[in-house]
């Protein structure tokens, strides 16, 4: 997928321990560059970090470590969630790995998404305009918690806040794909 690309670009060679370094703010500021640039390909503007939601998302993340391996977000319902454990090594392609899955799983036409994949619209949801990012490790694996600062409640808000791939970038990638 094209997807491979816009990630190939932002994080290079750049592996586990570059990305952890800092307290993973390598990792925080490249997971949000590659964001964007998928947000771009869907009419949706950047996110800006927000301290306020990078601490409700690094408490989600540091809940999951205490409770071992309760995923269900318990942010408040004015926040979005995306939340995914994975081993460290793979860290890199956290938000590639859940854009694919998005591009796999959305019904375009129909404007329509199984409640289990429901989660994954975040990452394009055009109300959204701020992210946080917790990150808690547990041995060879990390706990990773996106929180965002509108919620995706129903299907009644996708015609506005979900859109298709713009032509533009279609024809861009076309030999990607």
């Amino acid at each position: 997928m094209f997807s491979k690309f816009i990630h190939d670009r932002i994080w290079g060679s750049c592996d586990h321990d570059c990305a952890s370094k800092n307290n993973f703010k390598e990792f925080k500021k490249r997971s949000l560059e590659e964001l964007n640039e998928y947000r771009k390909l869907h009419y949706a503007n950047k996110l800006y970090t927000s301290e306020s939601l990078d601490k409700i998302a690094q408490k989600e993340a540091d809940r999951y470590i205490k409770t071992k391996g309760d995923q269900t977000c318990k942010l408040k319902d004015d926040y979005g969630c995306v939340t995914s454990k994975l081993y460290k090594t793979f860290i890199t392609f956290f938000i590639q790995t859940l854009y694919d899955e998005l591009l796999l799983t959305y019904r375009w036409k129909k404007k329509y998404l199984k409640r289990k994949h429901l989660h994954l619209v975040q990452l394009i949801w055009r109300k959204a305009k701020y992210i946080g990012i917790g990150i808690a490790k547990e041995k060879d694996c990390v706990y990773l918690v996106l929180a965002f600062s509108s919620k995706v409640k129903t299907h009644s808000g996708y015609k506005y806040n979900v859109l298709p791939i713009r032509n533009k970038y279609i024809l861009k990638y076309r030999n990607l794909i």
